[in-house]
């Protein structure tokens, strides 16, 4: 549950931060284009959080790491044409899945913002940005964190079978009942 939570925080703080200042500084795309996807990261977020309470946990759980992993591969794949030309449009689209993965992943009993997992990317972005250009740098982080969904899977489905387990309560035999009195219930722990 915390690297779900982790995972739905770091891809937030990508498209929050990174992503709208390496395609600006690109000087190709539109400004206010590039301006829709934090916006469209904290709407769709906030409109997916009552979806969560109406779903089990599990289901959003996969729907979000879905729509995270979705959203980190458009940014993997992309981010190194940003400066070529390439059009924003994939990339806002990609924003509107991350918003709607961070809602459903985060579940609807997350605790408060963690500023480790929304600066994390933002900080190691900046220093890969030391050897790298800040569009492969990008792609480098959204791909570490794109890898972290599957362990989170595998940990989401460890997790649920943990609630199936059979119930392992101990019955105590009355004496009092085998012997005919049955005016003393079983006592049960």
């Amino acid at each position: 549950m915390v690297l779900i939570r982790f995972i739905a925080r770091a891809t937030a703080g990508l498209f929050l931060a990174v992503v709208p200042a390496v395609l600006i500084a690109s000087e190709q795309s539109d400004p206010a284009v590039v301006c829709c996807m934090p916006l469209s990261v904290l709407v769709c977020s906030a409109l997916a959080r009552p979806l969560a309470a109406e779903c089990g946990s599990r289901p959003v759980q996969f729907a979000g790491l879905t729509a995270l992993l979705a959203s980190l591969s458009v940014v993997s794949l992309t981010a190194g044409q940003w400066s070529a030309g390439m059009s924003a449009w994939p990339t806002v689209a990609a924003s509107v899945f991350a918003g709607f993965g961070h809602g459903l992943a985060r579940g609807v009993r997350a605790p408060a913002v963690s500023y480790l997992s929304l600066g994390l990317p933002v900080v190691a972005t900046g220093l890969l940005t030391l050897v790298c250009s800040a569009a492969t740098a990008t792609a480098l982080v959204a791909s570490v964190v794109a890898l972290l969904v599957f362990p989170a899977t595998g940990a989401a489905l460890g997790t649920g079978r943990a609630w199936r387990r059979p119930d392992r309560r101990i019955h105590w035999i009355d004496l009092n009942h085998l012997c005919g009195n049955p005016t003393r219930s079983t006592a049960q722990f």
